[in-house]
């Protein structure tokens, strides 16, 4: 507001460069895999390789 621009037009460019993309079938289940070991067997490094996996496989628009 401050600088001018109005909010719904802000909010109308971000959703316009975001990108959005269906997950490719062995990205998402590879990601499973590292979630589904991250449940059954709890450690940080299985926590970053479980949040890297989803993050590199969904879209943006898929994650927030």
């Amino acid at each position: 507001m401050g600088s001018g621009v109005d909010p719904v037009v802000a909010g109308l460019a971000i959703g316009l460069v975001t990108s959005a993309y269906a997950p490719i079938r062995t990205d998402l289940e590879r990601a499973t895999g590292l979630v589904r070991l991250f449940r059954e067997h709890p450690s940080p490094r299985r926590a970053r390789s479980a949040t890297a996996g989803l993050v590199s496989t969904l879209s943006e628009a898929g994650w927030r």
